[in-house]
């Protein structure tokens, strides 16, 4: 297993389909960073998936930077890309794309490209080592 990121098994096409009919939802929240309380490039929508508790679209705007830092509130999330050319996500180990398990303990970050960036994000307060098993269960 990586340092920092896992290669996870992508969702279904027909799940990818459901969660992109919410992209123009009136319900976006601006992501605060927990460390400033600043607004940052990101935006959420909470949402469900499985039996998971912490579930939600995160979506980035054209252009928008996410820049290097490491989350205060969670130890790692699983990242299901929804939208087409997804802008890859950097780690100090390199880029990471497609379905991943990421420590955001470690510092990562995104500088999007020209189109708006969604995905699916379920939120884990365990380390990577601790979630791998159960989350490729379900």
């Amino acid at each position: 297993m990586s340092l920092v990121y896992q290669k996870l098994p992508d969702l279904t096409p027909e799940e990818k389909k459901h969660y992109l009919n919410f992209i123009d939802h009136k319900g976006w929240i601006n992501h605060k960073s927990t460390k400033t309380g600043k607004p940052s490039a990101l935006y959420f929508l909470p949402c469900k998936y499985k039996n998971f508790k912490r579930v939600a679209l995160m979506k980035m705007k054209p252009h928008a930077i996410q820049d290097w830092h490491v989350d205060g509130n969670r130890k790692c999330v699983a990242i299901y890309p929804l939208s087409e050319n997804y802008a890859k996500g950097m780690t100090r180990e390199g880029e990471y794309e497609g379905p991943v398990l990421l420590d955001v303990t470690q510092e990562h970050a995104v500088y999007n490209n020209e189109y708006t960036r969604v995905c699916l994000q379920i939120s884990f307060d365990e380390s990577m080592e601790e979630v791998w098993d159960s989350l490729l269960k379900n």
